[in-house]
């Protein structure tokens, strides 16, 4: 079983700019990562365990470890400051990685392309008008 992590602020799975915050649901409202969650469980079952990491009220610096880590630990070349935190935040949240390894940076997914992905091992690409 894959091991999916997605790293979110506040609770959204969208930042509102690209996508209108509805992306994955087709339903056209704001997607929560645990609404995200259960439509993928719905339709990909004992595919993988998902891990849901809000930062909302969560200490910049823990943030700021957490989301290198992840972000090395993957071989991306970002690297997130203080200086550039909010920027850099606003641009690659969410992220959703599989087996510790980054599959999307700052784009919504639907849950087809999320599930060819985790099964597949493979990144996603951004489509046009959604990121």
């Amino acid at each position: 079983m894959k091991k999916v992590e997605i790293f979110v602020i506040n609770g959204e799975m969208g930042s509102g700019e690209g996508c209108g915050g509805s992306c994955g649901s087709g339903e056209g409202g704001p997607i929560t990562p645990e609404s995200f969650v259960q439509m993928f469980k719905d339709k990909n079952k004992d595919v993988a365990e998902f891990s849901i990491f809000d930062f909302k009220n969560k200490p910049q610096e823990d943030m700021i470890k957490c989301l290198n880590a992840a972000l090395a630990g993957s071989g991306q070349k970002l690297t997130i400051t203080v200086k550039n935190f909010f920027f850099m935040v606003s641009k690659i949240l969410p992220i959703i990685a599989v087996d510790g390894k980054i599959i999307s940076l700052g784009s919504c997914l639907n849950i087809d392309d999320l599930g060819k992905a985790i099964i597949q091992g493979t990144s996603v690409s951004c489509k046009s008008g959604c990121c």
